[in-house]
């Protein structure tokens, strides 16, 4: 990408530079002071498309002087973002060039909280967001929108279009009428506005896609499923019926996974164990914690996280073995909580990868995540185990804005979302598929294995840049290609991968892995990061205090989810009996849910 920089938006065109090399972009910056702009740009070595982005600020000089370079620069181009019309005469002069109507200009919307729609004609690879919207926050910031302009309006923020596309000679025209951007490398908080992350990233990231295509980091499998929380594997657990949950999957060729918790894994009936061994093409099970009890996995000694990980794994192989019942090494944290330390446990007993719907953990620091890793298809930067998001079916747009940047679309629910049956689930999985008829939907354990980013680099060359440590790779293209391999981790110990089983030379730093495999079209092979020899940790001992709370929670909770929950009484006085049994979040003792 060439982006024609001034003094005037050094910032933000360094924050643009910042997020297209997240998505495999590289940047060439040129002074708009040049005098041989055309010259510098016919040098650039083309490997692949070349777009252009520029402020309104830094094209005023040449529109004053060079106005005919100015219409080669762009016509150089087959797609330009131009952006920052921020209404003053000279960027209005630059807007009224471009459009060839003098009176075009931006105006400043109100301060009040508006609601940012999508065009239903996006282009291709922004799909997902297609005819969707969501609401700002009255945060006070400034935006601003065309009043009237020729073209495609792709984002409106309330009844004024922000980000248009037209064409002008035989380019394509994008503009944004603010800057606002979002840094990528700047540190991320759990108090940051989801609106704002949309809105400031949204359009930049419509023109990387439309502009370079495959050949910046996208998902071609993206995949969906459902994790429904908590339920013991018996006919019913609440409002949720088994029954009536498979013949809902069946009918919408959907999948759900049971967050399974391991203490109950002496508790089930035969016939649902059975249900699930005979359909495991819809219902799985995965782990979620190991007694469930409040801040299970929030803190902890390491050797105490690794304990609790390792009882885990115990209960749920007992369950295996007893009822050849197979179970997926995905981890759920009980209560939304983790620390960092916990997915070090997870990495060291064999985890595939951590669920949660929150990505900062217990004891976050500034700095822990950034902007940018919240573009990506699961955190590795807490070690070797990485971290993916899921959502409650609140609303669309989240999902689908996942699903946009490659983000594999993880639902989560409890029984009481089947209150009035399957239908809310299937109505939501509907207008999900909308947004994206070809998603397919798989376990969790499926979707994490398969969860990769893909970015093409030459005719026979394509970057894949997977999260777990098991990778199912499939070159579903007609040519031979060579895949170079990516993996974002801790990797001490590791000398090599396994390719179906075979060792395959790999480069191995302290965090990244990366190695290569030529495949044949239609070829699958499966890729297998070994896990480095550690210590045996020590097994926990529980007290019988301990083990007799945890009980009485269990067999509480699941009164209130199948009793309670049925009964406006009871569901009333419940609260006073948990708030008595639930000792204060910093105790370490196990709460009620």
């Amino acid at each position: 990408m060439v982006v024609v920089s001034s003094g005037l938006s050094r910032e933000t065109d360094a924050k643009l530079s910042r997020l297209a090399q997240k998505w495999g972009i590289r940047s060439v910056f040129l002074d708009s002071e040049s005098g041989a702009l055309i010259d510098l740009v016919n040098r650039i070595d083309k490997q692949g498309p070349v777009c252009l982005a520029a402020s309104a600020a830094s094209l005023i000089r040449l529109l004053r002087t060079r106005s005919a370079l100015l219409d080669n620069l762009i016509s150089a181009f087959p797609a330009s973002l131009l952006y920052g019309f921020d209404g003053l005469s000279g960027t209005n002069a630059v807007l009224s060039w471009l459009t060839g109507n003098e009176q075009q200009q931006t105006v400043a919307l109100s301060d009040s909280a508006l609601e940012v729609s999508f065009s239903a004609d996006l282009p291709a690879g922004c799909e997902p967001l297609r005819g969707l919207g969501f609401r700002l926050d009255d945060s006070g910031r400034r935006w601003r929108g065309f009043p009237s302009l020729n073209g495609t309006a792709l984002m409106k923020i309330g009844e004024l279009a922000s980000f248009v596309s037209f064409a002008r000679g035989p380019s394509r025209v994008f503009l944004l009428a603010g800057s606002a951007l979002l840094d990528v490398a700047a540190p991320a908080s759990p108090s940051d506005p989801a609106s704002e992350f949309y809105a400031q990233l949204a359009p930049w990231l419509m023109f990387l896609r439309s502009g370079f295509g495959e050949w910046c980091w996208h998902n071609p499998n993206l995949r969906a499923g459902w994790v429904i929380d908590d339920p013991l594997l018996k006919e019913t657990y609440g409002f949720l019926r088994y029954s009536d949950l498979i013949e809902a999957l069946d009918a919408d060729d959907l999948t759900a996974s049971i967050a399974f918790i391991p203490w109950n894994s002496g508790r089930y009936s035969a016939d649902t164990v059975a249900l699930f061994r005979s359909r495991d093409d819809r219902l799985s099970i995965c782990v979620h914690g190991c007694d469930h009890t409040l801040n299970e996995f929030g803190s902890g000694t390491p050797a105490a996280l690794r304990a609790k990980a390792r009882m885990a794994v115990a209960r749920m192989e007992e369950l295996r073995v007893r009822e050849a019942l197979a179970y997926e090494p995905v981890m759920v944290f009980p209560q939304r909580g983790f620390c960092k330390g916990a997915l070090e446990a997870l990495a060291a007993e064999g985890f595939l990868a951590a669920l949660n719907t929150s990505v900062f953990a217990e004891d976050h620091q500034p700095g822990d995540v950034v902007v940018g890793d919240l573009l990506d298809p699961a955190i590795s930067r807490y070690g070797r185990c990485p971290l993916f998001s899921r959502k409650y079916p609140l609303s669309i747009f989240p999902v689908a804005f996942d699903l946009f940047v490659g983000k594999p679309a993880l639902l989560v629910e409890h029984h009481g979302f089947f209150r009035n049956g399957c239908r809310p689930m299937t109505d939501f999985v509907r207008r999900l598929k909308v947004q994206s008829p070809d998603l397919l939907w798989s376990s969790p354990g499926e979707i994490l294995t398969e969860a990769a980013l893909h970015q093409r680099i030459s005719d026979h060359e394509t970057r894949v840049r997977f999260y777990a440590d098991r990778f199912l790779l499939q070159n579903a293209s007609d040519r031979h290609t060579t895949y170079r391999l990516q993996r974002t981790g801790q990797f001490t110990g590791v000398s090599h991968i396994l390719c179906d089983g075979q060792a395959l030379e790999a480069s191995v730093s302290a965090s990244e892995l990366t190695s290569e495999v030529a495949l044949n079209p239609g070829e699958v092979v499966r890729i297998e990061v070994p896990g480095a020899p550690l210590p045996d940790s020590a097994s926990m001992r529980r007290s019988l205090a301990y083990r007799t709370k945890v009980a009485a929670r269990r067999y509480l909770s699941e009164f209130r989810d199948n009793y309670v929950a049925r009964n406006e009484w009871l569901l009333s006085v419940f609260p006073r009996v948990k708030r008595h049994l639930t000792p204060p979040r910093r105790s370490p003792d196990p709460a009620l849910d």
